[in-house]
């Protein structure tokens, strides 16, 4: 059977790509519609079968194109950076509400310059609300105060781009609002169907709140309604890594308890009238009236994609129903993909819209061969045991074809996970899903049945967290680690697609055992490969971690040193697990074996706990100053009970292993002299080969006039500059004694402390040293072999 939608779909998708330059400044992009295109276009599926197939496939492509183009087209206003300005405009997107406040996209209508004038305003800008409480809606006007910024890639390796899909929708700023008891809100005239429903949910999310305790209540609030009220990042990350966080979102299994419900309670009452009965095929009837209350719990839980998906397809598979057509599951697999696409064409760089369509266009295309298996016994060939053989051949598809996927993505993964889909799917799905969406349902005829309800559903998701939290302890649960690399990714579905062929030709079988030993053998060995082959080099990054610091030493044998790991946001962003741990895992050959807290300040040590729980450290070495907060003590406890070795370092030690020397300038032993816990910190000088990197953490004018009784010691080729530039560090003095070939600013955008200080790069400048910023270039590597020195910008120099 015809499948009329798939080479639209994929033309469209393809257009959408290349138009919203996805991989503009790589080779990739060029190579991929040079390979892309013959490949497709000349198959004997487009050019034997139908030649309307490849005008068409053209047509959608320019399509696609277009589409992906249109947000780039009207230049929106740009409101100024880094003050606190009030601004007028529309919610335009659903906030998502996450632990740390929430997100929202809002349409500009004016803003207050300056001067004091209110001018008009057009586009759109990602607005930040720290304080998830206030209940905002898609549709509702606001006004408030906030402090905007350009949005633009961090620019570190193997980071996810998480800024790339808003600069593609035509989103340039971000902002965040100064205080949400600030925000004034106004209703249109005319009643909004958009606030109405939003205001049901967010009635139905309070009362399950008031009824059921936390984490439970708002795990239930986000199965039922979507992202309404914030769940923890520690109870995601426990449903991720055992590869049930698709149970999180609202799909298939909502929708089906939905119309079954509806069908089951109007085809009861069709069947108590003879005329109906005589003059109506019910069963059209019912399960076209049944889309009804789909499109409104649709509409209820806000739109996610997995939603959508699942409702285009109900539609496709009724509509086909109702004319007398049949319709297979890869028909409304491409109308959902197509309708997506053509609402919202940028969804196509959206995580949750490449995982949803993989997850079902992995089983649709592996469901006959493992089912046709099965089948050979006729112990399987009906009753439950059939339906728990499919289920289990379902979940062995899903672990096959996404968790490497998850894997390159998140670093998250579990071995337990096929199992844990076995447990979890039909829990959650038969036991707490049902009677959450029947307590929904009572709750509007009478509350203390909804009540009723919804305790057994939270007593259930309260036994299944409990054992989800414990599985996640046990050792090997649930694991953070390296990322597959991109050679053995291609490899391993290379060999799944050989395996769709195997019934045909036993060569293709051969072509996937192939693949997967390959992929196998590059993904355990592929840093081993790669260190037997390169030349001997050193390689220092700095990352860009925000108003923050953090470098990697990797040296020529193989060894790496992590000099700070940035910072952590209370209930927000922690750079060691988004930036750093990333940047490590990813690293090519060196393998993180000594860690260096420069001094105790969070935007040193934030990120430090995170790595020294998923990265085999075995030294961490610290300064002689006690630490100086709560956070520091914990961290320093953590290393302790993880039996990592925790070195002294004073003023005069020095290290010399495999052609690395290590030089301690700073602090010394004694440190009454010393009048500020920045000027504790840690000063040390590396060098590889002929040249020398300066590492200074925090230190201020007092202790630089320390450092100064060494003078010989201190000049350096690279120089990370003291306390991020501020005006109280970088002397005159300092500068002259260092004279660096190139002064490293780590400094987070339109930081609130306005570092670096224009002062002080001028005092740079003045000596003759080039100036880098973390904010501007991005992550900054320098590599040394055979006695030359190359460096790398990552945002300026890769095109990021």
């Amino acid at each position: 059977m015809g499948r009329p939608l798939a080479i639209p779909t994929l033309g469209f998708a393809l257009g959408i790509f290349f138009g919203a330059g996805r991989l503009e400044g790589s080779f990739l992009a060029p190579l991929g519609l040079i390979l892309f295109l013959p490949l497709f276009l000349g198959t004997r599926y487009l050019f034997l079968k139908n030649s309307y197939r490849v005008p068409l496939f053209l047509a959608f492509s320019f399509l696609g194109w277009w589409n992906a183009t249109l947000p780039l087209i009207e230049e929106p206003t740009s409101l100024p950076e880094g003050e606190w300005i009030r601004v007028e405009g529309e919610i335009d997107e659903e906030p998502v509400v996450q632990e740390s406040g929430a997100r929202m996209v809002l349409k500009l209508e004016a803003f207050e310059n300056l001067e004091g004038d209110w001018l008009p305003a057009r586009g759109k800008v990602l607005l930040f609300v720290p304080d998830p409480s206030p209940w905002l809606y898609s549709g509702e006007s606001i006004r408030f105060q906030a402090k905007f910024s350009p949005i633009r890639p961090r620019g570190n390796p193997r980071e996810r781009k998480t800024a790339e899909r808003w600069l593609h929708q035509g989103i340039f700023q971000r902002g965040t609002v100064r205080s949400p008891e600030g925000i004034v809100r106004w209703y249109p005239m005319e009643p909004s169907w958009r606030r109405s429903l939003y205001q049901l949910r967010v009635r139905i999310a309070t009362a399950i709140a008031s009824k059921i305790p936390s984490p439970e209540a708002e795990i239930l609030q986000l199965l039922l309604l979507g992202a309404v009220a914030p769940v923890s990042q520690e109870i995601r990350d426990q449903w991720s890594g055992l590869g049930i966080a698709h149970l999180l979102s609202i799909s298939g299994v909502h929708f089906g308890f939905v119309a079954l419900l509806f069908a089951s309670g109007l085809g009861w009452l069709f069947r108590r009238s003879t005329w109906i009965l005589e003059a109506y095929d019910i069963r059209k009837w019912v399960w076209a009236l049944a889309l009804l209350p789909s499109l409104g719990y649709l509409l209820l839980s806000g739109m996610p994609v997995p939603a959508v998906r699942t409702f285009i397809m109900l539609v496709v598979y009724a509509g086909a129903w109702w004319i007398g057509r049949q319709s297979d599951l890869w028909s409304c697999f491409w109308a959902a993909a197509f309708g997506i696409l053509l609402i919202d064409p940028y969804s196509l760089f959206d995580l949750s819209f490449q995982l949803s369509f993989g997850a079902i266009g992995s089983i649709l295309l592996f469901q006959p061969i493992f089912f046709s298996f099965i089948e050979r016994f006729s112990i399987f060939q009906k009753g439950i045991l059939r339906a728990m053989a499919q289920m289990i051949c379902i979940s062995i598809i899903v672990f096959l074809t996404m968790t490497p996927l998850t894997v390159y993505v998140f670093h998250l993964w579990s071995p337990w996970s096929f199992l844990a889909n076995l447990i979890f799917v039909p829990w959650i799905g038969f036991l707490v899903l049902p009677f959450g969406l029947f307590g929904m349902i009572a709750h509007f005829f009478w509350s203390p049945l909804g009540d009723f309800f919804w305790h057994i559903a939270g007593f259930s998701l309260s036994c299944a967290q409990v054992l989800i939290e414990k599985w996640s302890r046990i050792p090997g649960g649930i694991a953070w680690g390296p990322s597959l690399p991109t050679l053995s990714l291609f490899f391993w579905y290379a060999g799944l697609g050989a395996f769709l062929f195997m019934s045909r030709r036993r060569v293709f079988c051969g072509l996937g055992i192939a693949s997967f030993l390959v992929s196998g053998l590059w993904w355990g060995w592929h840093r081993e490969i790669r260190l037997f082959f390169k030349e001997p080099q050193w390689e220092i990054t700095f990352l860009n971690v925000g108003q923050g610091d953090s470098s990697f030493i990797a040296t020529s044998e193989g060894e790496g040193i992590l000099v700070d790991g940035g910072t952590k946001v209370p209930l927000g962003y922690d750079t060691g697990k988004h930036v750093v741990a990333p940047f490590l895992w990813s690293h090519p050959w060196a393998h993180l074996t000594t860690v260096v807290a420069t001094h105790w300040d969070i935007d040193h040590i934030g990120g430090l706990p995170f790595i020294l729980e998923n990265f085999p450290v075995k030294e961490l070495w610290i300064p002689p100053c006690p630490p100086s907060s709560p956070f520091a003590e914990a961290f320093l406890e953590e290393a302790h009970a993880r039996g990592i070795g925790i070195r002294v370092l004073s003023r005069g030690l020095s290290q010399t292993s495999g052609g690395m020397t290590v030089q301690v300038l700073h602090p010394p032993l004694d440190l009454s002299s010393l009048p500020t816990d920045n000027d504790c910190s840690l000063v040390f000088r590396f060098k590889a080969e002929d040249y020398s990197f300066l590492f200074t953490g925090d230190i201020e004018d007092s202790g630089e006039k320390i450092l100064l009784e060494h003078r010989e010691a201190m000049a350096s080729t690279v120089l990370k500059v003291p306390h991020h530039g501020s005006r109280s560090s970088s002397s005159l003095a300092f500068v002259a004694a260092v004279q660096p070939r190139f002064a490293i600013f780590s400094v987070g955008l339109l930081n609130r402390f306005q570092f670096p200080s224009f002062e002080v790069v001028e005092r740079y400048l003045r000596v003759g040293s080039q100036v880098l910023r973390t904010d501007l270039d991005g992550a900054i590597t320098f590599q040394v072999s055979q006695g030359q020195l190359e460096r790398v910008s990552y945002l300026r120099e890769v095109g990021l």
